[in-house]
């Protein structure tokens, strides 16, 4: 039996701490989760980073990506994350509604580590160092948010992160209706049919707020 690599080689970033800017945030959807022995519902989020100054055999910048849980409770890894890239952190006003769209475009630094499978993984976020100016970005800046469905953002997406989100119950959703539930009606289907019940409907209002206007002294 011969066995050879069909494969093509993976370019991966050294482990350090870069300059970055963001030119990726994904909502990968909403799953189902096991923790310590309880199921419980978590929507999670892609954010993607160039490296200008870190470039791969072809020249291009090298990318680099991290997954968050979509929340900003006080000990939620996102929160710390865009507290340390911001250089404060939220007040009780932009809890309510902060646009993370806001952080596409924006320069940071990294910090990659190898973890336990030897993957180089983001481990931190900063800001930039004042005065430092970022080169013209490379990629085009990309974003999806499952709860507004956008097929045409939807498609542009790589085959694999399309794998995840169509585990999602988002998709399930919008593949059977041709609409998404809002996070608190989705959270009432799923205890529904966690206690065998059926679910009754939409529940009144959406939970959505008004985004806090931005300071300029804070890069978003």
């Amino acid at each position: 039996m011969i066995i050879k690599d069909t494969g093509t080689a993976f370019e991966s970033v050294a482990a350090g701490t870069h300059v970055a800017r963001c030119i990726g945030l994904t909502g990968i959807g909403t799953h189902e989760r096991d923790w310590q022995g309880t199921k419980r519902l978590s929507s999670e989020i892609m954010i993607t980073w160039e490296l200008p100054f870190e470039l791969m055999s072809d020249g291009r910048p090298y990318t680099i990506s991290a997954f968050y849980t979509r929340s900003l409770a006080d000990k939620a890894n996102l929160r710390h994350a865009l507290k340390n890239w911001r250089g404060r952190d939220f007040t009780a006003d932009e809890l309510k509604a902060f646009e993370l769209r806001n952080v596409l475009d924006k320069g940071c630094q990294v910090v990659a580590a190898e973890n336990d499978k030897g993957k180089v993984r983001v481990t931190s976020v900063a800001g930039l160092p004042k005065g430092l100016e970022l080169p013209d970005r490379v990629n085009d800046l990309k974003y999806f948010d499952p709860e507004e469905w956008d097929q045409e953002a939807y498609d542009s997406l790589s085959d694999g992160i399309k794998k995840i989100i169509n585990e999602s119950f988002e998709y399930a959703e919008f593949s059977q209706t041709g609409e998404v539930l809002d996070a608190n009606e989705r959270m009432l289907a799923w205890k529904s049919r966690q206690n065998g019940q059926q679910y009754s409907g939409p529940v009144n209002g959406n939970g959505s707020a008004t985004a806090p206007a931005i300071e300029e002294d804070i890069p978003f």
